[in-house]
């Protein structure tokens, strides 16, 4: 592949683990971890999927979004790269902050309010309590938008700085023209990964123990996230930069398969067993998050690069859902939240509230999308560009986020 050229494939794996939000937080209210909104009935199978999911879906997510960065700014000067990143990605931030996560907010007001057997005439207060306080709550899973405008903000530093010349230099000097062995990259980045996971825990582990201002700070700038995810996004860089380091990625067997079958196995189990109540936080607990935990990850992202990598060709139904998987994300949890407090805290099956609230966010939240299609204005506040006709019969891809 030429450095010009697009694959269809990353397309696919970005709108496929940003549609994975939608089945990964309609199991937070049955699982048994709990969450915002809650149901009394659980099931440890939600607990177990939440558990996989997100062992992977936002770190291949991130090498996704560093890749798609290495290519843009292939194309453009960093300055007019980092305005358009602002544009693409702050406006969105701002507008669901103020538009979608207010119902958030109102979700768990309600919430509150039915499992205490307080009045509905507690809820407004409660929710305009909720909005007086400028904390995570005006944020959620919005987190990751903040994470790569501080990622963009870093490729521009050193861009600029004349840093990344020399990072480059030396990269194509150690990768440039060289086969790849696939254990080499897979130990590479679940090195760099471990490091980063160790690196967050120790910020957070003392978080209780903060001034209350710093508790926010840290919050509100997803510090952790942004140690946390840096390697993955900057492996992406580096994929597009050197595509032998990408094959050899993707080059995991049955091997690799036999052992990410164990340590997912393991990792999952020790997981359950916290989650249950029937083991503490302790050494075996954390080896568990800092050391086996990454590993799964690398192991789980480097089968699904290599599956999808076979897929080339877009379907205009594919296509759609390519394009529309950001605004279905930016949807998907304030419906979950409202369709849950407002329709299903009386229901008793979790497996039912599951495939209620999976099909109530993937309705609506596409439904949110058709809507804004019509609208420019509103296509640039959700989507930070254009509205894209997808389903005419001349298919438009989707633009990196």
């Amino acid at each position: 592949m030429r450095p010009e050229e697009r694959e269809s494939s990353w397309d696919y794996i970005r709108a496929t683990l940003m549609l994975l939000g939608i089945p990964f937080h309609a199991a937070h209210p049955v699982s048994y971890e709990g969450w915002s909104v809650r149901s009394d009935s659980h099931a440890i199978i939600f607990d177990a999927l939440i558990t996989l999911i997100h062992q992977f879906r936002m770190e291949g997510f991130y090498i996704v979004a560093g890749y798609f960065a290495a290519m843009l700014l292939s194309r453009k000067p960093p300055g007019v790269w980092f305005k358009t990143r602002l544009v693409r990605l702050g406006l969105p931030l701002i507008t669901c902050m103020i538009l979608l996560n207010p119902f958030q907010m109102l979700a768990s007001a309600i919430f509150e309010a039915t499992q205490n057997g307080w009045g509905w005439d507690v809820v407004l207060p409660n929710t305009i309590r909720y909005l007086s306080v400028f904390d995570f709550r005006w944020i959620r899973h919005l987190w990751f938008l903040i994470a790569l405008l501080e990622f963009s903000f870093l490729l521009l530093v050193l861009h600029s700085s004349g840093w990344m010349t020399v990072i480059q230099a030396r990269m194509d000097r150690l990768l440039q023209g060289r086969t790849m062995k696939p254990r080499i990259v897979l130990m590479a980045l679940y090195s760099a990964s471990a490091l980063a996971a160790i690196c967050a825990e120790i910020i957070l582990r003392p978080y209780e123990t903060y001034p209350h201002i710093v508790q926010r700070a840290l919050a509100l700038t997803v510090v952790t996230e942004f140690i946390r995810f840096l390697p993955w996004f900057m492996i992406g860089y580096v994929f597009f930069r050197h595509r032998n380091a990408l094959d050899a990625f993707r080059q995991v067997g049955k091997v690799s398969l036999a052992i990410l079958v164990l340590l997912a196995g393991a990792f999952v189990a020790i997981e359950l067993a916290k989650i249950t109540g029937h083991l503490g936080k302790g050494y075996l607990t954390n080896f568990s998050e800092l050391v086996i935990g990454p590993a799964v990850s690398v192991l789980l992202c480097a089968f699904i690069y290599k599956g999808f990598g076979k897929l080339h060709r877009h379907g205009r139904v594919v296509q759609y859902f390519v394009d529309a998987s950001f605004t279905i994300y930016l949807f998907h949890q304030p419906v979950i939240m409202m369709a849950y407090v407002l329709f299903m805290q009386d229901m008793t099956n979790p497996y039912l509230i599951f495939i209620l609230l999976c099909a109530s966010a993937i309705a609506v939240s596409m439904l949110a999308d058709l809507l804004i299609r019509q609208s420019i204005v509103a296509s640039y506040m959700f989507n930070g560009k254009r509205p894209v006709r997808v389903l005419a019969q001349e298919v438009q891809v989707a633009r990196p986020l």
